[in-house]
């Protein structure tokens, strides 16, 4: 992506999302991954469902091998992460970030295992988060319908009225697709 086609995308999605910050994303997509792939690989999937989409929780179960969802995965992280692409459709914002996903196995686990090296793997996974436009915090207070002030320091919304505190990144977006090395929704 060239950097006119990510500043329409950034324009576009500011548009629908004045106070969007794509840093805040990125930071945030960096955090939830790992967290979101170690509790599958340790069989704790109901930790994740604040984070994505049961949809998306099956997926990466059915598809364990593509999402090296394995107990003998020693370390997860993402690299890089960067916007990709923003769509609204049927009263849904979506946001697709590109991530470049880390992982490592360290010879530790494979003792017995004939191979016993260390292995690394560095895949890209396309992370789609949604945010439904109705239920959209951004100018209303959930508590009162007061207006909003975003609090760039602490990352939160903060009522003026009630002084109720909304956290930007973990409250309104949720994973509704996580695309690796060619697998989508319909598998």
């Amino acid at each position: 992506m060239d950097i006119y086609e990510k500043e329409k995308i950034l324009m576009n999605l500011r548009a629908e999302l004045p106070r969007f910050k794509e840093e805040e994303l990125v930071e945030y997509t960096k955090s939830v991954i790992p967290d979101i792939h170690r509790f599958l690989c340790h069989g704790e999937s109901d930790k994740i469902t604040k984070y994505c989409s049961d949809e998306v929780i099956q997926k990466m179960l059915l598809n364990k091998d593509s999402y090296r969802i394995s107990q003998n995965m020693d370390s997860i992280g993402v690299q890089h992460a960067r916007l990709f692409d923003f769509s609204n459709s049927d009263n849904k914002i979506q946001i697709k970030m590109y991530a470049s996903v880390f992982f490592y196995d360290d010879v530790d686990n494979n003792i017995n295992n004939e191979e016993a090296n260390d292995k690394y793997w560095n895949d890209i996974w396309i992370v789609t988060y949604e945010l439904e436009a109705d239920a959209e915090i951004l100018n209303k207070c959930p508590s009162c319908g007061a207006t909003m002030e975003y609090n760039s320091l602490k990352h939160m919304f903060i009522c003026n009225y009630c002084r109720n505190s909304v956290y930007y990144g973990q409250m309104n977006w949720k994973i509704v697709d996580i695309e690796v090395d060619g697998i989508t929704n319909n598998e």
